[in-house]
């Protein structure tokens, strides 16, 4: 089960680093080594959403960082992560985060906007240790799971308090 999920991280890093290219299932699965209904079933059950819906919602991302970050016309935007038109954008941003891209780039604080989706191997489990010497000693020893880390959308944070 490590090979499948190092093959769909491998894809997941793939997609964002060429998200403004076209691509299809088929360059997908031969990418990660199987047949385009296996990577599919795969793909679906590891990161918790189908190929399409996930390459979407990434290119949706990305445009809206481009609205906020550049001056960058909104046509031209729309046409680099593979929108057919400023209005398919607009409706786009409009129906997932509620706001126009003229509204989002006046006040890019109206909106969260998901991260990358990561998968963590057994081996990229996160081991933390942590010693502090307060009036005596404290050790703590923990480990991440997968388990604990949202499959889609947000950050851990991980607060250790010493008294």
């Amino acid at each position: 089960m490590t090979e499948w999920r190092e093959a769909i991280e491998k894809t997941l890093a793939w997609i964002e680093d060429n998200i403004t290219e076209d691509f299809t299932l088929l360059d997908l699965a031969n990418q990660a080594g199987y047949s385009p209904f296996h990577f599919s079933r795969l793909f679906r059950l590891i990161v918790g959403t189908t190929i399409k819906k996930h390459i979407a919602n990434r290119r949706l991302c990305r445009a809206a960082l481009d609205i906020r970050d550049t001056k960058e016309r909104i046509i031209d935007i729309a046409i680099k992560y593979g929108f057919s038109s400023q209005e398919v954008l607009t409706r786009a941003l409009k129906t997932e985060y509620g706001y126009t891209p003229y509204a989002f780039r006046k006040n890019p604080l109206l909106i969260m906007l998901p991260i990358q989706n990561v998968v963590l191997l057994p081996e990229n489990y996160i081991d933390i240790l942590s010693t502090a010497n307060c009036n005596g000693s404290y050790s703590c020893a923990m480990s991440v799971l997968p388990s604990m880390i949202s499959k889609t959308f947000g950050a851990v944070l991980f607060v250790f308090s010493f008294m």
